[in-house]
């Protein structure tokens, strides 16, 4: 962190980040859960399929972050 930072605006940004790491994880869990598994079912899991929705999931998180900063 920043040395000019003072201590609660490092609580927050502690707070911020353990915030967007769960979301992530969320994100990331939801994935494996759903969407590779009826891929996987279906027979249709492709690597390019298995590239878009990585994508997908990084832009989710991303955009639940910007919120994030939005709502202080």
């Amino acid at each position: 962190m920043d040395k000019h930072l003072d201590t609660a605006q490092v609580d927050i940004a502690k707070k911020v980040i353990d915030g967007l790491t769960s979301i992530a994880q969320t994100v990331v869990a939801g994935f494996n859960q759903r969407v590779v598994a009826d891929a996987k079912a279906k027979g249709v899991f492709t690597s390019e399929f298995a590239a878009s929705v990585k994508e997908d999931a990084v832009k989710a998180v991303i955009a639940q972050g910007t919120r994030a900063d939005c709502a202080r």
